[in-house]
């Protein structure tokens, strides 16, 4: 067989994930980044690994100390104003969802909650004004609202169990639409490729994908233990006293942690790398060196970030390769001279490819909504001196207006916030859906008419365009495609244990032939082989694009 490279390429492209990336979320200041310790070499599961996640503005205290955050921390909060929130991955951001069972009453009683643990405490005065004033804070703002009794939450000094019934749902259009159950045995939170369970607690107990794949998430004294695929591969944690893990295995892989106070200090991930971890007195991450175990002699590889001294937001970025970025923030006032904390901006100044210096702005306007809600209500950027604004629906929280220079393109949604019409003086979209499914049937704009559909799983099993180009697909109890039809030519797959494609045989054409394709133990492909060599590679390889230009317009992720 012949090594086939460029095919090699396209099929990593097509079939594997992205790196994750780290930087600045230019809204709040925020520095970000993301490490992948440990891997799974799984054949079903919904876990192939861990990944950590920093963010500078989180204030919480994890499995990886002081504002690191993981997927396997996602958890759930129910308020007795009747909402519940997802916070995701720990320190990550967080997901309100709301009842229809909601009343007045039952955010009325929380605020009483509220404001009698803050008297008891002693830090709201005792007088009619000050009782006022926080009534009114905590009607109109939820967040503030659940921030409160999260504080008091930590401190035992309140608690809550839902009262609303087995079955109750929740809603939320923050992320596309997401709906939460109240079960038996606490929540399931369902997402359109997912399912999310949680405990009566909050913690997650269980990732579902839908499709067998799935992965169980064990606990000892509300500290994770153990996590478990269905196919029975699985991670094991060691913590220290502080609830913190110190380590990750998973047969004879492993990654180590170490720690100072709050603070995680240095990790070793399970393919050898090593990272040391700076901070300053405020828990913001100053620091990251590449190579603290490096040979005498040896020059440092590390990023600096620094902070403002009051906001903690970021100032400057020094990169590995000596690159700096910097950020201002400007503050707007309101009529009255106090400031406007609902109008803000970032500028980033950074030098471009051609030595001179760079300087982009990005506006904020944020909105409130009728339960005290905020949201972007208006975004202004000025990129390379061209000006876009975009204005945000209040309820899907989506794009309604987007106009750059003289171009503007309007944008409709229907009732669950899913796009229906796109239009601008360049083109036209119109999108219809399935009533349950919630996936696109059909899409028409100038290249013509998208036709889709699905079987009971939400797989998509047949695609056409204007009803003369249209390709069948067939799936096994994996929802894995077995078989991709089109006129001229059929596509065969086979899979490994581990759900990987290892061979691709095209039949019906003029020209027949397979491709086989080799993996390492962390599913990533290492060879592909073909008897036929380039020929045939190109030939698959244009089966693959013709079928990605087809479903493209559904969105539609095609479970390679």
């Amino acid at each position: 067989m012949k090594p086939v490279n460029s095919f090699k390429l396209t099929l990593l492209l097509l079939l594997l994930s992205l790196a994750l990336q780290g930087g600045v979320n230019l809204k709040n200041g925020n520095f970000y980044i993301s490490y992948t310790d440990i891997q799974i070499a799984k054949t079903r599961g919904a876990l192939e690994d861990i990944t950590r996640t920093y963010n500078s503005k989180s204030i919480e205290v994890g499995l990886f100390g002081y504002g690191w955050g993981t997927l396997i921390e996602s958890r759930l909060y129910a308020y007795p104003d009747g909402s519940l929130v997802v916070a995701e991955h720990g320190s990550g951001g967080k997901t309100v969802y709301l009842s229809p069972f909601t009343t007045q009453d039952m955010l009325d009683l929380m605020i009483d909650q509220l404001l009698e643990v803050s008297l008891a405490e002693g830090s709201l005065p005792n007088t009619p004004n000050a009782l006022a004033n926080k009534r009114e804070e905590l009607q109109n703002n939820q967040e503030s609202r659940h921030s409160l009794w999260n504080k008091y939450l930590k401190k035992g000094l309140v608690a809550y169990q839902s009262t609303l019934p087995v079955g109750a749902e929740w809603e939320s259009f923050e992320r596309g639409r997401e709906r939460i159950v109240k079960t038996e045995n606490g929540y399931s939170r369902i997402k359109s490729s997912r399912i999310d369970d949680f405990n009566t607690e909050g913690l997650l107990v269980k990732i579902d994908e839908k499709n067998g794949d799935y992965t169980l998430l064990e606990y000892t004294n509300s500290h994770l233990a153990k996590i478990s695929n269905a196919d029975g591969t699985s991670l094991v944690f060691t913590t220290n006293e502080d609830g913190f893990i110190t380590r990750i295995t998973s047969g004879a892989k492993e990654a180590t942690f170490k720690y100072d106070g709050l603070d995680l200090v240095y990790a070793q991930d399970a393919g050898g790398n090593h990272y040391k971890y700076v901070y300053d007195e405020k828990h913001n991450l100053i620091k990251i060196v590449y190579n603290p175990v490096r040979l005498k002699g040896q020059a440092e590889d590390a990023r600096y970030i620094s902070y403002e001294p009051k906001t903690s937001f970021v100032a400057k970025i020094i990169d590995r390769n000596g690159e700096e970025t910097a950020y201002t923030y400007k503050k707007f006032f309101k009529e009255d001279g106090t400031i406007d904390d609902d109008h803000y901006a970032t500028t980033v100044h950074k030098t471009g490819y051609n030595g001179q210096q760079v300087t982009n702005e990005y506006e904020y306007y944020i909105g409130v909504k009728e339960n005290g809600d905020r949201f972007s209500q208006q975004i202004i950027t000025t990129v390379n001196g061209i000006k876009t604004a975009t204005t945000y629906d209040e309820t899907c929280e989506l794009p309604i207006n987007i106009t750059r220079g003289t171009n503007t393109t309007v944008f409709k949604y229907n009732n669950r916030c899913l796009l229906t019409e796109k239009l601008s003086k360049y083109d036209s979209v119109y999108m219809r859906y399935h009533p349950k499914l919630e996936k696109l049937t059909e899409v028409k704009n100038d290249q013509g008419v998208f036709a889709f559909e699905y079987d009971t799983k939400g797989n998509l099993v047949y695609a056409s365009k204007n009803d003369d180009t249209w390709v069948k697909l067939h799936y096994d109890e994996r929802s894995k495609i077995t078989k991709m039809e089109q006129a001229d030519k059929t596509l065969v797959f086979e899979y490994d244990e581990r759900g990987k494609p290892v061979k691709i045989q095209m039949e019906g054409a003029e020209e027949s032939g397979a491709i086989h394709v080799t993996y390492d133990e962390y599913g990533e492909i290492t060879r592909v082989d073909s008897e036929d060599g380039h020929s045939m590679a190109l030939k698959v390889t244009q089966a693959f694009q013709n079928l990605l230009a087809l479903v493209k317009p559904a969105g539609v992720n095609l479970s390679m």
